[in-house]
């Protein structure tokens, strides 16, 4: 009877801590700042230890370890056990490139590397991607990363494509489309304090959600003519209504478009 207790508490404790997934928790344009900092004060071929790292980024050793393991998952730094970490040719790919499509190539590249990614891109390319909340759900539920990381993860991700210009107007994720990152290099005279302490995810944009309470609950499915398109009013369970606003130029495949949006909210309440 002891032993099975201890079983039972050995289970819940590692169910309780069980750890995430890695994923990047930083964008690629701040493991980039951090990389070319290392690059300026070491060059290419010296690996430098946490502690050097630490000092020349003005970042304390202890907040270091996500900082430069998303560099590394961007495959912009290498580590090398025990001997330290140093830019890897990714980087000077991008940071001395012979030519503009050289530094997209290493941006997309970047962008592909970290596992997370590739399996989302094996997904999602030339596909709509999810807006932030139903993709930190999927990747809760399909990819392992934990409840309290899911939606870093994916504004992170979904900050990275839109910087990148890999989202098309129907957020569907493209490859092969011209780059033009706007990059400024950091001050050296303020020690790399130019690194930005919280990355934030603000520029993503999203679908808005439009709110009128002046829908005719009445109605199953009635049209009502606006300026800008039609109102469309569907009868819900207990008597509540949802609204759709269409353009009044609408299309066959603006409609499937809308469906696949539904589609993927949808699984998002599951």
């Amino acid at each position: 009877m002891f032993s099975y207790y201890c079983i039972a508490i050995k289970f819940y404790i590692m169910k309780t801590t069980q750890r995430s997934a890695s994923y990047p928790s930083y964008t690629i344009r701040y493991s980039l700042d951090i990389c070319t900092a290392i690059y300026k004060n070491y060059g290419t071929n010296y690996r430098a230890s946490r502690e050097e790292l630490s000092e020349i980024l003005g970042i304390s050793v202890g907040n270091l370890t996500q900082k430069v393991s998303a560099a590394v998952q961007y495959g912009l730094l290498d580590l090398k056990s025990k001997e330290g970490y140093k830019v890897s040719d990714l980087f000077v790919k991008w940071f001395r490139p012979i030519n503009d499509n050289q530094m997209e190539e290493a941006l997309i590249e970047a962008f592909k590397s970290p596992t997370l990614y590739g399996n989302l891109i094996e997904v999602y390319e030339n596909h709509i991607v999810p807006p932030l909340k139903p993709l930190s759900n999927i990747l809760l539920q399909r990819h392992s990363i934990s409840e309290s990381a899911c939606e870093k993860a994916s504004g992170i991700f979904l900050e990275n494509a839109q910087e990148l210009e890999l989202l098309d107007n129907e957020n569907r994720l493209v490859f092969g489309k011209s780059l033009d990152v706007d990059y400024e290099e950091p001050d050296e005279e303020d020690n790399f304090n130019g690194i930005p302490k919280k990355e934030s995810t603000d520029k993503v944009v999203f679908p808005q959600i439009i709110k009128k309470n002046n829908s005719n609950e009445g109605d199953n499915y009635s049209g009502n003519s606006v300026q800008d398109g039609v109102i469309i009013n569907v009868l819900l369970n207990n008597r509540r209504t949802a609204q759709v606003i269409l353009p009044k130029d609408v299309t066959p495949k603006d409609c499937d478009t809308i469906k696949d949006w539904i589609d993927m909210i949808r699984k998002s309440f599951n």
